[in-house]
């Protein structure tokens, strides 16, 4: 963990670009550590047919548009491009499962697993599949946010984008980029809110809340929205009678399941009636609160086409170590960015050092040689001609003699110092004992580290075995011996007389 902080601080922090894909348009959105700044911005248009409601048709013409946006744009990344995408909401199936409060993250993996594989109409092996834990403190379940999408219609992207060396970290829907961008930026931070997206093709509809949190996306063509109500033409009036069945499902849903009521909305088009006429509706129907956003100077003059994409680029300043949002890749997608990452890390430091390493050694060269070098010449040669006289000679040998008296004397002084020891406490425990004589001391060696022999009378062997033990316990005793060829005893006269080896520490 502490090397990967490390990284995180050392190592320059790759800039990753949103993309959204529509029907007709590839938006590329990168900022520069904030949206304040970007380092790429710009639409490139396709032409009809490539993809039709999300799907991708004919992935060999956008592999090729890719190719050229690559080479046109990214002139100066030579490698690879990384990148977050957004694709249209209705190729995602999203749902809230309401678990009970697992602690272990093995068991809570396989309780979701097996509950979405019962209410998801694609089959997990089949698809791309992510979750999200949304419990809030304090709830008695787990909220866990499901989300997933068929292989077959997201390999042909993934292939499209390798192809072209763009390096893709994570996939999301549409409306979670648009939330995300709310999030950020409405005036107040209300509870739920209604967000509707008037596009194109169709609408798109969901409930978000200020946690960041999005339930029931959905995504509906006009051509259904007609069908479904009769009529045959999209007008404010249709538009009315569509919301006017959709936003009571969903109140009704946020009360059974939550016990939540919806508090705001926000719409977002490019159609200034619609968004009015709308709102109006929602105010007045529904006691609904609109939202509004507080944009940056850089993004006010966004056209509303546009606030996917720079929701989805809002994840790209996401270090990918915090990012623990739904990303629908591969599995491996992210090991193998950490290993480009480590291998991007340990290559940049060994080119600084080598270049910081160049450029010292240039200098000392160049110091060496052009400054050094000459003086120690011009010394050497000035030295040369100093001539010294006979009486100069005398006064340097009396100074030589005088240092090495003085020296002689410091080492001596050294050595005595080392040789001091409380003697006192020493001849104080041989005599503790007044049926122990002590006859006398001396030093075995001079040499030796503080080692003596000490000569002692006594009554009885027994008297001379105990003392020994007495002077072994002591706490300046190192080593201890008695050697018996030194231990005699009188008989005649009750003595006994024994020598004992010490070593001090």
């Amino acid at each position: 963990m502490a090397l990967d902080k490390l990284k995180t601080f050392l190592l320059p922090k790759e800039e990753i670009v949103g993309i959204e894909i529509t029907d007709n348009c590839l938006k590329f959105i990168g900022y520069s550590g904030n949206p304040s700044k970007n380092w790429v911005d710009f639409n490139v248009n396709l032409p009809e047919g490539i993809i039709v409601n999300g799907n991708l048709v004919k992935p060999d013409i956008l592999s090729g548009i890719l190719n050229k946006t690559k080479k046109t744009y990214f002139k100066k990344k030579k490698e690879k491009v990384y990148a977050i995408l957004s694709l249209n909401t209705n190729l995602f199936y999203t749902n809230v499962l309401s678990l009970p409060n697992i602690s272990s993250p093995k068991e809570l993996k396989e309780a979701i697993e097996l509950n979405t594989s019962l209410v998801s109409p694609i089959k997990l092996e089949d698809s791309y599949f992510d979750f999200e834990d949304w419990t809030r403190p304090g709830e008695t379940n787990k909220k866990i946010f499901i989300v997933l999408t068929p292989k077959t219609k997201i390999d042909p992207y993934l292939k499209c984008f390798k192809d072209s060396n763009f390096e893709l970290l994570a996939l999301e829907f549409g409306l979670l980029g648009l939330n995300r961008l709310i999030c950020n930026y409405a005036n107040i931070q209300p509870g739920n809110f209604l967000i509707l997206n008037f596009r194109s093709e169709g609408v798109n509809m969901a409930i978000g809340n200020s946690d960041g949190s999005l339930i029931l996306p959905t995504s509906e063509s006009w051509n259904d929205i007609l069908k479904d109500l009769g009529a045959q033409n999209i007008t404010v009036d249709t538009l009315k009678k569509y919301l006017g069945l959709e936003i009571p499902k969903l109140i009704s849903y946020l009360a059974s399941h939550y016990n939540q009521a919806l508090e705001g909305f926000y719409v977002l088009s490019n159609n200034n009636v619609f968004n009015q006429e709308t709102s109006q509706f929602l105010i007045s129907d529904f006691g609904l609160k609109p939202l509004a956003l507080n944009l940056p100077n850089s993004l006010q003059k966004r056209s509303a086409d546009d606030f996917i994409a720079m929701g989805t680029a809002l994840r790209g300043l996401v270090g990918r170590e915090n990012d623990t949002i739904v990303s629908l890749m591969p599995i491996g997608t992210e090991q193998k960015y950490q290993e480009t990452r480590n291998y991007n890390y340990i290559s940049f430091w060994v080119k600084s050092i080598s270049i910081t390493t160049l450029f010292i050694l240039t200098v000392f060269i160049s110091v060496n040689f052009g400054l050094f070098q000459p003086t120690f010449k011009n010394i050497s040669q000035n030295n040369l001609n100093i001539l010294i006289s006979p009486e100069q000679q005398r006064e340097m040998s009396l100074l030589k003699k005088e240092a090495d008296d003085f020296n002689r004397n410091l080492d001596l002084m050294m050595t005595l110092v080392q040789n001091r020891y409380d003697w006192e406490m020493v001849l104080e425990a041989f005599g503790a004992n007044p049926e122990v004589i002590l006859q006398n001391i001396k030093m075995i060696d001079s040499g030796a580290d503080k080692s003596i022999t000490a000569t002692f009378t006594t009554r009885s062997r027994e008297l001379a075995l105990n003392f020994r033990d007495d002077i072994k316990e002591l706490s300046f005793v190192d080593n201890l011996e008695m050697p018996a060829k030194l231990f005699t005893e009188q008989p005649d006269k009750q003595s006994v007389q024994f020598n004992l080896i010490v070593e001090l520490k």
